[in-house]
C-alpha cells in the first residue's frame, strides 16, 4: 500500500476514524461524514492516484487505529468498509462521465440560443 499526497491520506484516515467510531458506537451518522469525504477522495483523483481500492486502504487504516475493536468486529468492518466503496463507485460514474443525453440537451441548448 503505498502512500498517497498528504490531502488524500487524511481523508482515507478520516474514513478510517469513522470506520472505529461506528464499530464503538451505533450513534453516529454515516453518511454525514462519509458521503463528503467520499466525494473529496473522488474530485481530488483518489481512484487515479491510488494502487489499490478505497475498500481495502480504509479497512487496513482501520485496524491500524483499532485494532482490537476491528478486530472482534471485522464482519461489521467489512460492512462499513464497503458501502463506502459503494458510494465511491457511485460517486466515480456521476461525478466523472457524462451522461449521453445531457451532452444532446447541452448542444441543444446552445444552437437554440444562437439561432437570433
Amino acid at each position: 500500500m503505498d502512500l498517497l499526497n498528504p490531502e488524500l491520506e487524511s481523508l482515507t484516515d478520516t474514513l478510517a476514524k469513522l470506520c472505529c467510531d461506528m464499530l464503538r458506537s451505533s450513534t453516529i451518522s454515516f453518511d454525514e461524514i462519509a458521503r463528503p469525504t467520499i466525494e473529496a477522495l473522488v474530485i481530488n483523483g483518489y481512484a487515479r492516484l491510488s494502487d489499490i481500492n478505497l475498500q481495502m486502504r480504509v479497512e487496513q487504516k482501520a485496524i491500524d487505529q483499532c485494532l482490537e475493536t476491528a478486530i472482534h468486529r471485522r464482519g461489521e468492518l467489512s460492512t462499513i468498509v464497503a458501502r463506502m466503496q459503494s458510494i465511491f463507485d457511485e460517486l466515480i460514474i456521476w461525478k466523472t462521465q457524462t451522461p449521453e443525453n445531457m451532452k444532446r440537451t447541452i448542444t441543444d441548448n446552445v444552437n437554440t440560443a444562437t439561432d437570433i
